[in-house]
């Protein structure tokens, strides 16, 4: 399994190197909006996921692999173990430039996103993406499992932000209330909304299910996965 990550490593070492120049770039033009700042490391966890996915598919190594000694499933397990080591990259990106920047130009707004909700964030949104990604483009490819993948977001998102789910959520417990300080630094209203959730089951309570949640959804996942790479015919 390792051998493969070496593998996709080397295969996109140069599009790595063009990518850490684009985000060093990126990063430091938007440290003074630290909202910006932490969805760009989100969708840089994001392509980091993607970029071993797009290159084997356009050389066809994942055929190549199958017709190898190197079982189905281990192709699989280096997949997520990548992006494991996506996410750990973000963070460690994210938290430790953010933090000597931060103090370089004095922006306190980064601060805020270094508390536990924020990191809680940030950890989920990728593991979601990949949760979901994932099974589809091992049992479709990359094409249709993307277009799959996208319809499947849609509709999630449609849930979520329906106007009842988020009336019913935002109207608990007294009432989420933007306040004049969020709508002057965003990023107060990502921390707050959690902290609103969090506090309407318990902030324990809160954590632990999420945590759980998210145990739960890697491990669906990569059993379908496997399951579906198994079954799949080149």
């Amino acid at each position: 399994m390792f051998a493969l990550i070496r593998k996709d490593l080397i295969a996109c070492r140069l599009f790595l190197l063009i990518g850490i120049v684009l985000y060093v770039l990126w990063a430091i033009s938007t440290l003074a909006y630290p909202l910006g700042y932490f969805v760009t490391h989100i969708a840089a966890v994001i392509a980091l996921v993607l970029m071993p996915i797009v290159v084997d598919d356009k050389y066809r190594a994942d055929e190549l692999m199958c017709y190898l000694p190197t079982a189905r499933h281990q192709i699989v397990l280096a997949r997520y173990v990548e992006a494991m080591i996506a996410l750990f990259i973000g963070l460690a990106a994210h938290y430790g430039l953010g933090a000597i920047l931060s103090n370089h130009i004095g922006e306190p707004g980064f601060r805020t996103l270094c508390s536990p909700q924020a990191v809680l964030v940030f950890c989920v949104v990728p593991v979601v993406f990949a949760a979901l990604y994932l099974p589809c483009c091992f049992r479709l490819g990359l094409g249709r499992g993307s277009f799959v993948f996208a319809v499947i977001s849609v509709i999630l998102m449609t849930l979520i932000t329906s106007p009842v789910f988020v009336t019913d959520v935002l109207s608990a417990g007294g009432g989420f209330v933007l306040t004049r300080e969020m709508l002057q630094h965003p990023e107060t209203v990502l921390v707050s909304l959690i902290d609103h959730v969090a506090a309407i089951v318990g902030k324990r309570r809160f954590f632990v299910t999420v945590s759980i949640g998210i145990i739960a959804l890697i491990a669906t996942s990569v059993t379908f996965s496997i399951r579906f790479f198994n079954r799949r015919d080149f």
